[in-house]
């Protein structure tokens, strides 16, 4: 899959890291935009420019990407990198950078996700003030988040002793979920499949429930 991230900010970097781990093909466009991947050691396609000029995108490959993210400072500019994804490039996936929880529905209506970094924040440190489903050791759980227009679970889960040694790619019985994080001394590992568990290890199974 090929994803174009437009905005060489903060979000946009770390992103771009996390996509690249998954072996994902990503372009990054912005002005500064080789500069940036230089200076975090990107191994990506960069293009400088501006994020909403037409040649530049069509240069980063707009047209046969398969996923555009703007994350942008400037909402916009996210707005209008949308707007022309959607309307003049056609592209299925299209994830938007809002500061304005008020524009969700301005993006929702044209079919593009919105995601907000200040929603996420305060819905997360409202959850840990009212939830059990901490990092602490020893404590289990199960959580329900809505994802893209799907329900799922998350269960917290203390592995069994006779799994210690193994490596989680190895491991089938996950009772109808998949493996999501490994947590480790209270840290939370996604790149996890040759670990081996150890004693105190705890696993997060995800679940698609509707």
């Amino acid at each position: 899959m090929q994803t174009i991230i437009f905005g060489a900010t903060k979000i946009g970097i770390k992103l771009a890291k996390k996509l690249l781990l998954d072996n994902e093909d990503v372009v990054l466009v912005d002005l500064n935009a080789e500069e940036q991947a230089n200076l975090n050691g990107l191994n990506l396609v960069s293009v400088n420019g501006l994020i909403v000029d037409l040649a530049v995108m069509e240069e980063a490959g707009i047209k046969e990407c398969d996923c555009v993210c703007a994350v942008a400072d400037n909402e916009n500019m996210n707005l209008m990198v949308c707007q022309i994804a959607k309307k003049k490039f056609n592209v299925k996936k299209i994830i938007a950078g809002v500061f304005d929880s008020a524009s969700y529905r301005v993006y929702e209506d044209m079919g593009i996700v919105p995601i907000s970094a200040t929603d996420l924040t305060v819905d997360t440190f409202y959850k840990e003030v009212f939830d059990d489903f901490t990092m602490e050791r020893g404590i289990e759980g199960t959580e329900y988040y809505r994802i893209f227009g799907r329900e799922h679970r998350f269960r917290l889960e203390n592995i069994n002793e006779s799994l210690v040694g193994k490596k989680i790619k190895d491991i089938a019985d996950t009772n109808g979920g998949f493996i999501f994080a490994l947590v480790r001394e209270g840290d939370m590992i996604h790149n996890f499949a040759n670990e081996k568990l150890l004693k105190g290890d705890r696993l997060i199974i995800a679940e698609i429930i509707d």
